[in-house]
Order: structure tokens, then C-alpha cells, then sequence
């Protein structure tokens, strides 16, 4: 089964005369809506819903109970750990020290409330295993809270610090779940939904030919970026890293090879690629991305985190490829799965760097499901998963986050990066 662990929308600050418990903002509103939209409208599956017992979960929860006709059942194992403080401050609206914050919360410690840690993770990991085995072989949607999600994934991952990522308004969590115990986490504050792809923003000039284009210039962005990370690609790929539709993408590539940005390649190899121009278009556009967006110091650290993972990984792969010096028939099990142990330890490592880089900047949130998936294949019997070139393995999506870190810090590779 699949949980569909989501976090309420943005809320209303919440004063002292009150309790923190408090309504949702009406740019909360118009992020539940999206919400509903894209679970209810864009094929997804949803069987079963439910949410915390706190109003800016209901409020959430409630758009997409009408779109899909479900119930929102309220679980009180759900509910955050602030339940009952006097004060409520969205994170984005608040004036102190942040970091001293997280350092508190980690400590139980959050705006004058004490919090028994152990006692809230394992409430929450008890609630959501109940729903686990209620809901075999379905999908189901969780409307709750920054910390119950926190909790729940690092019970997954086992992490022992219960806060360690900070989901979005709204954001997606995937947990898949087995009746024999295992869990997986897919992918980490998907919220591709909040993406503007209603009216077209004003278009800018491109720098092949200074002609006005007809792709809004957030898309052209996310597809040629994944052009960039990939190097060479389809569409039916640059779909499943950016979550754009094929058509939309059909149209971008289109617009932009019209700018002679991009080109298409036909034959045994076919995709698209950048043009020399699409590279310092793109180049540009990542630069103001990262400029607008504030986050340079935590794609700074997720790269310092990559970069010590780095050599761990490479040693892996190498073990997963060859024996005793000579290339590995994987006969031996014991030692094979003496790698896959080694690489399960990195993979939780993995976890947490690119769900803080999905918070920082969200179109880093397809590499948590695609390792995943990889990693899924692997264990599943699929000998290639972990490092075969070009098939979507470990290695290759290991190599595009390494680019895409790069890229999006306007770096070039150096002896430092390992590759």
C-alpha cells in the first residue's frame, strides 16, 4: 500500500488570546484547492483519507474530501505536537532565531511547550501503522503536520533525530508499506501541484534571438534544466523528473528549439539536448532562480553533504561490480548482501539530503522516489539497478543530482567532487 503523507496548508498565525489551533490563510485556501485538483484530476488514486483532528487540517483535508467523495476521517493520533499552546506563528512569518528553534525542538522544546519525543513519535508511528493494516493493497491520504510526518519518515529511515526536513504547505511524502513490515520512502515534499501552470506569467526574451516566446518561462526552466542534469533525454523522462505533462513539455521543446535552444537527436540514441545557446540561457535562468529563492547556503551544505557520500557510493559500486578482482557473477549472496546493506545505510543518508533540498528548492523532490524506485529494482532482483550506464540505476540518478547540484550552484566539476 501507499501513504500519501501531505501537510496542511498554509495557515493564519495564531496569537496568544487564542488557542493554536488556527484557520487557514486564504493563500492556505487557494493551496488546498491545488491539492484537491491534482489528487483528484490528474489520475491519481486516492481510497482513503484522512486527518488530524486540528482545524488547518480539516481545512485542508476538506477540498479534497469533495473532489474525490471520500470521508475525511479524523484520527487524533494525527494531531501535532502543539496541541493545546496558546500561540501559533507560520515558520516563513516568524522573527527569531530559526536555527535556535529547530535546536529546541530537537531538545522538546517549542514556544514555551515541552515536548516527550519519544512518546509523540511513537503515538504518531503507532496511528499511521493502524492505518497500514486497515488499508492493504490501497492508497492513502494523510492530511496532518510538519512534525507527524517528521516523525513517521525518520521511524522509516531510522533516523534518530525525529526533525530533520520541513515539508511544505501542502506537500506530498510517499511511504510504500508491505503487510510483512517493510517500508520505503518514495519520494519526499512533492509539490509540483503549486507550480504556476494556469495563465502564462509576462514571457521574457530569450538570448538566441531576443524573440518573445510562448512557454512560460517556469517551464522552460524546469525542461531545460532537466535537459541539462540528464544531458540527453525524452520527454516521457523529463516528465517524470519535473511532473509536467507530456504535452506541456512537448510544447516547451517545441518553443524552445524555435529559440534554438534545444535540439533533437533521432536514431538508436534518440532525445533532446541543449544547444550551446540553451546552456548559457539556462545557466542564467538557474543563477536568478537561486538568487530569488534565498537558498544558496542550503544547496551550499546539501552539496558539502554530497561530496562526503560521494566516495562511500563510488567504493559500492565498485564492490557491487567486482570480486576478488575479478567481475562480480553475484553467486555469493552473503556477499552481496553485505553491499545492499552498505548501500541501505548510504540510501537513509540520501533520504534526508534531498528531502532538505525538496523544502529548499521543490524540483529537487523527484530524486528521494527515483532512488527509491531504483533501489526498490535493485532489491527486487534487477542485478543493473544499482549501476548499469543509461537504464535509470542508482548510478545514473546519483550522477544527475551531483550535476544538479553543480548547475544550480553555477559550479563546474573539480577533483573535490570525486567524478
Amino acid at each position: 500500500m501507499e501513504l500519501l503523507l501531505i501537510r496542511h496548508a498554509r495557515p493564519e498565525p495564531a496569537t496568544a488570546h487564542e488557542p493554536a489551533d488556527p484557520h487557514l490563510s486564504p493563500e492556505g485556501h487557494r493551496q488546498a484547492g491545488l491539492l484537491a485538483q491534482f489528487l483528484a484530476g490528474s489520475g491519481a488514486r486516492v481510497d482513503a483519507l484522512y486527518r488530524s483532528p486540528m482545524r488547518r487540517a480539516g481545512q485542508t483535508a476538506a477540498p479534497l474530501a469533495a473532489a474525490t467523495g471520500l470521508t475525511a476521517h479524523v484520527d487524533d493520533g494525527l494531531a501535532e505536537f502543539d496541541t493545546g499552546a496558546s500561540l501559533y506563528i507560520p515558520t516563513e512569518e516568524r522573527t527569531d532565531d530559526l536555527a535556535a528553534l529547530w535546536e529546541g525542538l530537537r531538545a522538546g522544546r517549542w514556544d514555551g511547550v515541552t515536548i516527550d519525543l519519544d512518546a509523540f513519535q511513537r503515538r504518531v508511528v503507532t496511528c499511521v501503522e493502524r492505518i497500514v493494516t486497515r488499508h492493504p493493497s490501497q492508497v492513502v491520504a494523510l492530511v496532518c503536520h510538519f512534525g507527524v510526518i517528521n516523525a513517521y519518515v525518520a521511524d522509516v529511515l531510522g533516523l534518530r533525530d525525529p526533525f530533520f526536513f520541513e515539508p511544505g504547505y501542502t506537500s506530498i511524502t510517499r511511504v510504500m508499506a508491505d503487510q510483512e513490515g517493510r517500508r520505503s520512502l518514495r519520494s519526499a515534499n512533492e509539490t509540483s501541484h503549486l507550480l504556476p501552470h494556469g495563465p502564462n506569467p509576462p514571457q521574457e526574451e530569450t538570448m538566441a534571438d531576443q524573440r518573445t516566446t510562448s512557454t512560460p518561462t517556469s517551464t522552460r526552466l524546469l525542461v531545460t534544466h532537466a535537459l541539462r542534469v540528464l544531458g540527453m533525454a525524452t520527454p516521457q523522462y523529463v516528465s517524470r523528473l519535473t511532473g509536467l505533462p507530456e504535452g506541456e513539455i512537448a510544447d516547451a521543446l517545441a518553443s524552445a528549439q524555435r529559440d534554438d535552444l534545444v535540439r533533437a537527436r533521432t536514431g538508436r540514441l534518440a532525445g533532446w539536448s541543449l544547444t550551446a545557446a540553451g546552456r548559457v540561457w539556462h545557466a542564467r535562468a538557474l543563477a536568478e532562480e537561486l538568487e530569488r529563492s534565498g537558498v544558496r547556503g542550503e544547496v551550499e551544505r546539501a552539496h558539502e553533504a554530497f561530496v562526503a557520500l560521494n566516495q562511500p557510493f563510488k567504493r559500492i559500486c565498485t564492490s557491487w561490480q567486482v570480486k576478488d578482482a575479478v567481475p562480480n557473477d553475484h553467486a555469493d549472496a552473503a556477499y552481496d548482501r553485505a553491499v545492499l546493506e552498505r548501500l541501505e545505510a548510504l540510501h537513509r543518508e540520501a533520504m534526508g539530503l534531498t528531502g532538505g533540498l525538496a523544502h529548499a528548492l521543490p524540483r529537487f523532490g523527484w530524486y528521494s522516489s527515483a532512488l527509491t524506485d531504483a533501489r526498490d529494482r535493485l532489491l527486487g532482483g534487477d542485478l543493473g539497478a544499482l549501476s548499469a550506464p543509461l537504464s535509470g540505476s542508482y548510478h545514473d540518478l546519483w550522477m544527475a543530482l551531483h550535476q544538479d547540484l553543480l548547475s544550480t550552484l553555477g559550479r563546474e566539476r573539480s577533483a573535490k567532487d570525486g567524478h
